[in-house]
């Protein structure tokens, strides 16, 4: 389930740097993430570009267990500007922090059906939930087990 201190709609970022820097430091600052995870993300975007861009519009960032994660977790953010990611145009991002790969894998299964959920994504688009709302209508979502 997402936890209300991890999702925030309103995230300012001029590049994908920032984007990942200013989503992961609400995660570092609420206890999910050591500082490292930060850096790490960004560094291997670098390397070897952005892996986690799944659709057009959306980033699932993530990394193995053991590279700065302290607790498991979910978190969306809608930055305030569609952002270039090395040629994706990316507006959401959704972390999963896991503390083992099984749970992982568990987490990414759960959120198949918030990414194939066009009436999310509109509603997000025009502004039309708040965080509660958002939060029940996943909740309200029979086939997400978060």
């Amino acid at each position: 389930m997402f936890k209300k201190e991890l999702i925030n709609f309103n995230i300012q970022a001029r590049n994908w740097e920032d984007a990942l820097e200013n989503t992961c430091n609400i995660l570092e600052k609420n206890g999910y993430i050591e500082h490292k995870y930060i850096n790490k993300l960004i560094n291997i975007t670098k390397e070897i570009g952005p892996y986690y861009i799944i659709t057009s519009n959306v980033g699932i960032p993530h990394l193995r267990p053991d590279e700065g994660v302290i607790k498991s977790g979910l978190a969306f953010f809608k930055l305030r500007n569609k952002v270039d990611f090395l040629g994706n145009k990316i507006q959401y991002l959704i972390y999963i922090l896991a503390l083992n790969s099984n749970e992982h894998i568990d987490k990414i299964q759960s959120i198949t059906s918030i990414l194939e959920d066009k009436n999310l994504f509109e509603s997000l688009n025009n502004n039309k939930f708040n965080i509660d709302e958002f939060i029940k209508y996943i909740n309200n979502k029979g086939d997400v087990k978060l």
